[in-house]
C-alpha cells in the first residue's frame, strides 16, 4: 500500500471515530444507525443508466462536497434531524474510504480514485 493511501485511510479512520462521538453527543438513536448507513448507497442507482451517469450520482453521494455545504446550513438550523443526517453522511463516506472504496471513474464501477476494487483485485490501491 502506498504511503499516501495509508495516510488517507488513517485520516478517514479519525474522521469515522469523530462521527461516532458526534452521533453520541447529538443523541442520535443507535437503532437508526444501520438503516441510515445503507441509505446513502442509493446514490448508486444512477448505474442503471450507465457507468458515466452512475459515477456522477455515486460521487455526489460519496464525496464530502454536499454534506460540507449542508453543514453550513445546519449551523444556522434548529433541525436536529439534519445534524444526525450529516453526521451519518460523513460517517458513511469515511467508512467507505477506510475500506478502500473511492470515488468512481466513469469507465466502470470498479475503477476508483484509490485503484481498482473487487474480489479478484483485493482492493489493489494506486
Amino acid at each position: 500500500m502506498k504511503t499516501s493511501v495509508f495516510f488517507q485511510r488513517l485520516e478517514v479512520l479519525g474522521m469515522f471515530a469523530a462521527t461516532l462521538y458526534f452521533f453520541h453527543v447529538a443523541h442520535g438513536d443507535w437503532w437508526w444507525y444501520v438503516p441510515m448507513w445503507i441509505a446513502f448507497d442509493v446514490s448508486a442507482i444512477g448505474y442503471v443508466l450507465g457507468a458515466r451517469v452512475g459515477a456522477y450520482t455515486y460521487n455526489f453521494g460519496h464525496s464530502f462536497f454536499l454534506p460540507s455545504l449542508l453543514a453550513i446550513v445546519d449551523v444556522a438550523s434548529p433541525r436536529h434531524w439534519l445534524t444526525i443526517l450529516l453526521i451519518m453522511w460523513f460517517a458513511h463516506i469515511a467508512g467507505d474510504r477506510m475500506q478502500g472504496y473511492g470515488l468512481k471513474e466513469t469507465t466502470s464501477f470498479t475503477h476508483t480514485h484509490l485503484g481498482k476494487i473487487g474480489p479478484k483485485n483485493k482492493r489493489q490501491t494506486a
